[in-house]
């Protein structure tokens, strides 16, 4: 993922404080197991419908994972999707994975917050509506 000046913008962020995440994730990741499998997940989630079926990456869209990474990415991403296990000897490389994607990862944690702003001042510009039981109708 390339981070151009308008990603930049679009999150709100200078280029120091998207460097400050992407330092601050790749530290995290290099002794938090649980935060590499949620990587593994959240860059799994970037694939399209036909490269989870085909276990490859097919589309140059700048997310998610690369050709070489796209089948063990995702068949470890489904295992964690299944609530399977992911055995030990799979955290290197799952780890060197997650620091290769780095900058999509530090882009995806800027987006959650931004997305929660969002919702906090949605929140607090709707009023609320109730509806009443009688109002609503089955479909049956």
């Amino acid at each position: 993922m390339l981070i151009t000046p308008a990603l930049l913008a679009s999150l709100n962020v200078t280029r120091s404080q998207f460097a400050a995440r992407v330092n601050t994730l790749v530290a995290r990741m290099a002794t938090d197991d649980s935060l590499v499998l949620l990587a593994c997940i959240r860059l799994y989630a970037f694939q399209t419908q036909d490269e989870k079926r085909i276990d490859a990456t097919v589309h140059d869209n700048g997310v998610g994972f690369q050709y070489m990474d796209a089948k063990f990415g995702g068949r470890m991403a489904r295992l964690l999707n299944n609530g399977e296990v992911v055995f030990a000897h799979n955290m290197p490389r799952l780890r060197r994975m997650a620091r290769k994607y780095r900058n999509q990862l530090a882009y995806l944690s800027f987006r959650k917050e931004q997305r929660a702003r969002e919702d906090k001042a949605l929140a607090a510009i709707t009023p609320a509506v109730e509806v009443a039981p009688q109002t609503l109708r089955s479909a049956a």
